[in-house]
């Protein structure tokens, strides 16, 4: 289980997700928790690198998660949660 997210800071920086990296550090079907799916951008490139994995996609806010299903619907292998995982703002350890 993997929690993936590109932060705004990334972006900003130029920072680019390193797809190569990844891609030899996650086997080919693996199970990926994103935390905070927001419109499902990342999830979108994560669900083609990772096809034959399975990935959940949690987004609680209402208009987020309305683009976000329109991402899993075109993806099998996305699941669109409309959850939070925590109850409180703020960073937590798995």
């Amino acid at each position: 289980i993997i929690s993936c997210t590109h932060t705004p800071e990334a972006k900003s920086t130029g920072e680019a997700v390193p797809y190569a990296l990844l891609k030899k550090l996650l086997p080919e079907n693996p199970t990926i928790v994103e935390a905070g799916a927001q419109f499902g951008e990342d999830t979108q490139w994560m669900s083609q690198l990772w096809s034959r994995g399975k990935i959940y996609a949690f987004e609680p806010s209402p208009d987020s998660f309305l683009e976000l299903q329109k991402v899993a619907a075109q993806h099998t292998n996305v699941t669109a949660i409309q959850l939070a995982l925590s109850n409180k703002k703020g960073e937590s350890s798995f």
